[in-house]
């Protein structure tokens, strides 16, 4: 493989839990969140087990990158945003500073799907703001935490992935990569 980034996505793992079919045109919006873990495996495995309620359609860290659901299903992954959201799961947690975040690699991996979907969905990469996510039409990145405060509910305490997650350098690359594809 020359590009391990452009290497597809392991299907080893299928999420158990998830809503209805959609079309890819049902699909404005690409959510980041954090695992909550160190390895995406082991977040693709939570999501394959039936005592589990959640689910997202990649688990990425800075060597793997699994599709645990098809995009064309929607994902219990941050309620709000499901039937028109595209879940990226990356490894990390929600508390980690902007330099851990660096250090784990994964922001480059995350980067490219971002840009790769992006582009295949008609997605623009910029961020959305709580005005735009809430009005339901604009198109853009956001993340659970975003989420959760637009569209409160049960799952108050979702922050990920986190204040200090390089939101930045996420979009520049996305940026950079969509350039080359």
């Amino acid at each position: 493989m020359s590009d391990p980034l452009a290497a597809a996505c392991s299907r080893r793992y299928t999420a158990t839990y998830h809503g209805p079919r959609r079309t890819l045109q049902d699909i404005r919006l690409i959510v980041l969140h954090s695992t909550e873990g160190r390895t995406a495996e082991s977040a693709a495995r939570y999501f394959a087990s039936p005592e589990r309620t959640g689910s997202a359609h990649f688990v990425i860290d800075a060597d793997y990158c699994f599709r645990t659901l098809a995009p064309t299903w929607v994902a219990w992954a941050a309620p709000g945003a499901n039937h028109d959201g595209l879940h990226i799961e990356q490894a990390g947690f929600a508390h980690w500073t902007r330099e851990q975040w660096l250090a784990a690699g994964v922001v480059e991996r995350v980067s490219y799907r971002v840009a790769v979907w992006a582009r295949l969905l008609g997605v623009p990469l910029r961020w959305l703001t709580d005005a735009q996510l809430r009005g339901g039409s604009a198109r853009g990145l956001t993340t659970h935490a975003q989420v959760t405060r637009v569209f409160p509910g049960p799952h108050r305490d979702h922050w990920d992935p986190g204040p200090s997650y390089p939101r930045d350098l996420l979009l520049r690359r996305a940026r950079y990569w969509s350039g080359r594809l």
